[in-house]
């Protein structure tokens, strides 16, 4: 006839290595506490809760089961399998399986495998499974994170988060379904995506993940040029390690816009004819030569802009190793940041200038 551990907290949960519950208790509890727990059993019930696998289940009306405790020490150093259910959050924390499938699942909540020390990461079966933010947060002995054939697996952005040492590169299969392109953020030892035989999904150049227009350079990263596959009209570029110099941007013919954080390029290229930019002697303008877009970081000495240029736009020259600029009479703009940081050291504001 219990129903709760009320008030009963502390070091001893840290000892206890099995749960029997009886068919009153509470079971709407947070069980990551539990850092020894090898084994978790119920009598019967009439509430939806169950054992399966040796892991806690509560079947819920008209929806998936849900996985609400798994023990940590279930299987220290094997294997795992979670099966036709939502993973809930915190339910695998710490778990010390060496493997972990899940088959058939449809969600793993935020946070739900923090710092669990899987080597293996598989998903099976059908039917879109969403992978939440954290929800892989910290995995320190991560090695392989796979979508098999048939699963629809879409991963959140930082779905896989912080440091992951032995986590260099993700696989993109048919199995997976949307990946966002920061869906690995933190890793200092991340080097970028690659696809596996037959998946033409996703847009993977370089090893970087182009999710739309936007993509984030991986903090180990060692591609040296970020070429914009065409068909890509708005380009987004932030980095995953603060600023990074790379030695190449190569736009594609079809992009119109385009937008920086934290990412500087040695030189600027344009695939082919694009309607929107210009590059001359490796600057990158509009098309009608009215805005300086972006100076390459790697030029220095002395910079004459064209006399057609009205506009320097926002962060143009930041980080830019150029020592003396000229602008011309007709300049009316000069953008926020666009000397930052540089290595300027005379520059002459043109009386035309309004902001």
């Amino acid at each position: 006839n219990v129903r709760d551990w009320c008030g009963f907290v502390g070091e001893w949960r840290e000892s206890v290595k099995e749960l029997r519950f009886g068919a009153a208790f509470d079971l709407n509890k947070d069980f990551e506490y539990f850092s020894s727990l090898e084994k978790i059993s119920l009598d019967a019930r009439e509430d939806g809760f169950h054992v399966s696998g040796g892991m806690l289940y509560k079947d819920r009306a008209n929806e998936a089961s849900e996985l609400v405790a798994a023990p940590r020490r279930l299987a220290p150093g094997g294997e795992i399998a979670v099966e036709n259910c939502i993973v809930s959050a915190n339910v695998l924390y710490r778990n010390e399986a060496k493997k972990v499938t899940f088959r058939n699942v449809s969600a793993v909540e935020y946070h739900a495998a923090q710092e669990a020390l899987f080597e293996e990461v598989v998903f099976e079966g059908t039917g879109e499974c969403i992978v939440r933010s954290n929800a892989f947060a910290d995995c320190q002995n991560l090695r392989s994170f796979t979508a098999e054939e048939g699963a629809e697996v879409s991963l959140e952005s930082m779905a896989l988060s912080g440091e992951m040492e032995n986590f260099k590169t993700l696989t993109l299969t048919n199995g997976f379904g949307q990946v966002a392109y920061d869906a690995v953020s933190g890793n200092p030892a991340f080097e970028g995506y690659e696809l596996a035989a037959g998946c033409n999904k996703f847009a993977v150049v370089n090893g970087l993940l182009f999710e739309g227009g936007n993509v984030r350079i991986p903090a180990a990263w060692k591609g040296g040029t970020l070429a914009v596959p065409d068909g890509i009209t708005s380009l987004y570029v932030t980095t995953d390690a603060g600023e990074r110099f790379i030695d190449e941007l190569i736009l594609g013919k079809d992009i119109s816009a385009l937008t920086l954080n934290n990412v500087r390029f040695r030189n600027i290229g344009i695939n082919g004819q694009n309607a929107a930019f210009a590059v001359k002697d490796g600057v990158l303008y509009t098309a009608d030569m009215h805005t300086l877009v972006l100076f390459p970081s790697s030029r220095t000495g002395t910079f004459e802009v064209p006399d057609t240029v009205e506009t320097i736009a926002p962060y143009a020259f930041y980080g830019s190793a150029v020592y003396v600029v000229h602008l011309p009479a007709g300049l009316t703009e000069i953008g926020a940041y666009a000397f930052a940081d540089s290595e300027l050291t005379g520059i002459e504001i043109p009386a035309g200038v309004l902001q």
